[in-house]
């Protein structure tokens, strides 16, 4: 395992998703690996996560149960990834959700259960 990976896990682990659930972000990191950068559209350089808190999840109709915990994989080039101001994030959170609401984007989100 990578120092990348372990730090990862461990992540995942603090922030309260099972076994089960940090396998499957893993999975969903490959898979989404080869997509172009979320902001630009360029060659992805790195994947993100994105775990959207209860505020988020009440904005858009994700089937997220009570006591789960929704994860969003995305990939941002190195440019777009650079950038230092807050609404990078804003742009990132805008841009999943309007893939989100968009039907022809598939199964984008991972749930997994809270230990």
């Amino acid at each position: 395992m990578t120092e990348k990976e372990s730090l990862l896990k461990n992540v995942l682990r603090d922030l309260g998703l099972n076994r089960r659930a940090r396998a499957a972000c893993g999975e969903l990191m490959a898979e989404t690996r080869s997509e172009p950068c979320l902001l630009c559209k360029g060659r992805p350089d790195r994947v993100c996560l994105f775990i959207p808190g209860n505020d988020f999840i009440r904005k858009i109709p994700l089937p997220v149960p009570e006591g789960r915990a929704a994860v969003i994989a995305y990939t941002l080039c190195d440019k777009c990834n650079e950038i230092q101001d807050d609404l990078k994030f804003s742009r990132v959170e805008i841009k999943l959700l309007m893939d989100l609401l968009d039907p022809t984007q598939g199964d984008k989100v991972v749930l997994g259960e809270d230990e």
